[in-house]
């Protein structure tokens, strides 16, 4: 069993498309989901629960799934390490955003 670690060697290789699949998880996602929330005139109570697993990081079975279907392991542990670490400002935004 071989276990992949992140990697900032690697990471900074290919930083251009680890953050723009963090672009479309944390920003793109929501923004949409967002957008149609409010044009179909939901109250925020409820769409909210929508927008937060929307804004949510990438999920850990990313690396199970990429390992299983002989994937690039080494993209899925930095995109997922990498949107969970920008999630903390994403989510603050979304919120604020949802509630303003």
């Amino acid at each position: 069993m071989s276990i992949t670690l992140l990697s900032f060697e690697l990471m900074q290789l290919r930083i251009l498309r680890v953050l723009g699949s963090s672009f479309m998880k944390l920003f793109l996602l929501p923004g949409l989901g967002f957008t149609l929330y409010r044009v179909f005139g939901l109250a925020i109570q409820d769409y909210l629960p929508g927008l937060i697993l929307l804004a949510s990081p990438t999920a850990t079975i990313t690396y199970v799934m990429a390992k299983e279907m002989n994937g690039d392991t080494d993209f899925a542990v930095a995109a997922l390490s990498t949107s969970t670490m920008l999630s903390a400002v994403t989510f603050s935004l979304w919120l604020h955003i949802a509630a303003g």
